[in-house]
């Protein structure tokens, strides 16, 4: 269980029984298992985001990093990782002052980092979702690794695969 986009809190384990203890991760589990994994985003209007992992089976800091961006960062989309571990982070921002011809100068891009020390591994820039309308996930990621992206336009919803080495 999430508690407000904090601390994971295992409330039980896989064959249905309660854990009375409830301890707290200090991150989101990579799907190898290995890590955990936090993000956040610098100071508003900052273009500054950082990826932090700790070591799971040890708890020891493995690394954090800081990654610099074109423009200032709103939101992290998503914080996920493939089967092998590679970490992968979709952010959006606004572009302060737009040229008229494009919509409010919304971006996203998503970030492929390496799961051993967080060095990028490569970015996309993937659309703006242009509908007012919002999904509860709009991401996922398949074990082979990339990401699934489901983009909203007045045409329908599309399934693209984005990614970024």
């Amino acid at each position: 269980m999430e508690a407000e986009h904090g601390p994971l809190i295992r409330v039980g384990g896989l064959d249905g029984t309660s854990d009375t203890e409830r301890p707290q991760l200090p991150g989101r589990p990579s799907r190898d298992g290995k890590a955990l994994l936090t993000a956040n985003v610098g100071p508003r209007g900052s273009s500054k985001v950082y990826v932090h992992a700790v070591d799971r089976a040890s708890g020891q800091h493995r690394f954090s990093r800081e990654y610099s961006l074109p423009l200032p960062v709103l939101s992290i989309l998503m914080l996920d990782t493939d089967a092998s571990g590679v970490i992968y982070l979709a952010v959006s921002g606004e572009e302060p002052h737009p040229p008229e011809e494009v919509r409010p100068g919304h971006w996203v891009r998503l970030l492929c980092l390496d799961a051993l020390d967080g060095a990028p591994l490569g970015s996309a820039d993937l659309p703006s979702n242009a509908m007012p309308e919002e999904t509860f996930r709009d991401f996922a990621v398949p074990d082979s690794g990339g990401v699934l992206y489901s983009v909203r336009t007045p045409q329908g919803v599309t399934l693209q695969r984005y990614t970024c080495r």
